[in-house]
């Protein structure tokens, strides 16, 4: 699938305030890091280094209105206002006795909704099940791209308060502290 390098990441849990320091270093505008009056661009190259995912040409765009990955995959998730419910996944992952496409695609859910693309309410927008429609073409597509610049517009949202928290993937952000 392309994702076998995350459980290689060496965070059991974040570190508040190094997250603190590097998110006030951080410019989410041009995707640097600044340490030491020094500027350290951060690319879609260091997200794949960082957490082993595809790292291509071929961006991801989320279709908030596209149903092609709800209609083929809806039927495996407990979904509440267009969002998948994070704790009944866990559930439902538990319990799954097959490593087809079906447990591919709730594994690959948890992920998005836990570590790459997490929020406060526990759950994940059903428009992240459209990339994976197509599931043998999953490591083509810029994941690292998509977790960077979904990084970058939660920093920008909480820099300009739009935001109570910081969305996107903060276990990345913490891998940064390695630059210092």
């Amino acid at each position: 699938m392309g994702f076998g390098a995350l459980t290689r990441v060496e965070i059991d849990q974040l570190d508040r305030e190094v997250l603190k320091w590097i998110i006030y270093n951080y410019d989410p505008e041009s995707s640097t890091l600044n340490i030491r009056s020094r500027c350290y661009s951060v690319n879609d190259e260091d997200v794949k280094i960082a957490l082993g995912v595809p790292a291509t040409s071929q961006t991801i765009i989320l279709h908030t209105k596209g149903t092609d990955g709800l209609k083929k995959y809806g039927h495996l998730f407990k979904i509440i206002d267009g969002r998948i419910d994070i704790v009944t996944l866990v559930g439902s992952l538990k319990q799954c006795t097959s490593a087809g496409d079906e447990f591919k695609v709730m594994y690959l859910a948890l992920l998005f909704g836990t570590v790459l693309f997490p929020s406060t309410q526990h759950n994940l927008p059903v428009h992240y099940l459209n990339p994976l429609v197509v599931i043998e073409n999953i490591k083509e597509l810029n994941w690292a791209g998509l977790i960077r610049t979904t990084l970058n517009e939660g920093i920008r949202k909480w820099k300009n308060t739009e935001h109570a928290y910081i969305g996107g993937s903060l276990v990345f952000l913490q891998h940064l502290k390695g630059l210092s």
